[in-house]
């Protein structure tokens, strides 16, 4: 009986952790220059934009993020975790409804 219960339990917190929406989603790249070098060592704004339908579509959460990159131009971030900039549909990352459709990212880059 007990081993039954804890099978049980194992299984309901199981699907519990993998019914979660995403909390972010990891991203990184490598910032280049209008010439196409890489920008070692760099302090940039990154923009991020997740759009509903098209690369064209509804813009439903935008956020900045602050980054460095290192020696290589390379810098990594979590989309999601950025300060939100008002701009989209939605209120907050948590809001969007992963099962509503096809979602793009724009990603827009500033140098400061």
């Amino acid at each position: 009986m007990q081993r039954l219960l804890y099978t049980t339990l194992t299984l309901l917190c199981c699907a519990q952790v993998f019914a979660q929406a995403p909390q972010g989603i990891t991203y990184q790249a490598v910032a280049r220059g209008n010439a196409g070098n890489v920008l070692p060592d760099s302090a940039l704004t990154v923009r991020m934009g997740i759009l509903l339908g098209s690369p064209s579509g509804d813009l439903l959460w935008q956020e900045t993020h602050a980054v460095n990159t290192n020696i290589y131009g390379l810098f990594d971030l979590v989309i999601g975790q950025g300060d939100g900039t008002g701009a989209g549909a939605l209120a907050s990352f948590a809001d969007i409804n992963w099962g509503n459709g096809t979602f793009f990212l724009r990603v827009d880059v500033d140098p400061e």
